[in-house]
């Protein structure tokens, strides 16, 4: 009875570690299609901003309502914070939901997605319009390179997965 239950815990442990590879592949894929919907999001911006002239709480609403999650809970939260006027700095704004966004965003991401507040509603379209132009740029790199590195890294995380789950199985035996 006791064997059964160690077998069973020892089996249960290497699940485990088979669950934790295949959680950081979803995370690589999760991450590149939240990269891919800012990369949406910031064309429609660019959009919005230049052609219509909208007010930033209307434009980051008509965003939401086009892009996928968590990019539009995201720009729900700035429309909210914009129409408010929660504060007079428009780059405050951004940065505070940005970091309020949590985990949703990979570090590394945010770091980038920072950059762009600080020239968010500045009167002068044609500096607006240059950032945002880099920020395409440096997400488009990401998305690729990410892209190029995805099979070697799935199959690392699978190996790296099963060879722990494989080695407890071995270690407790």
């Amino acid at each position: 009875m006791k064997k059964a239950i160690y077998i069973g815990l020892i089996l249960s442990i290497a699940a485990g570690c088979i669950g934790v590879g295949i959680d950081w592949t979803s995370a690589l894929r999760v991450r590149i299609s939240t990269l891919r919907a800012m990369e949406q999001s910031l064309h429609l911006f660019r959009g919005f901003t230049e052609t219509y002239r909208l007010p930033l709480g209307m434009v980051c609403q008509k965003i939401s309502e086009q892009v996928d999650a968590p990019v539009n809970l995201f720009y729900s939260c700035l429309s909210e914070s914009f129409i408010r006027q929660d504060e007079t700095q428009s780059s405050e704004i951004w940065k505070r939901t940005i970091e309020c966004m949590g985990r949703a965003f990979d570090k590394e991401d945010q770091m980038l997605f920072l950059q762009i507040g600080d020239f968010i509603g500045v009167q002068n379209l044609d500096i607006q319009k240059q950032v945002l132009n880099l920020c395409l740029e440096q997400i488009q790199e990401r998305i690729c390179m990410l892209e190029t590195d995805r099979p070697q890294k799935e199959k690392l995380y699978r190996v790296l997965s099963l060879t722990a789950g494989g080695f407890l199985i071995v270690l407790f035996l």
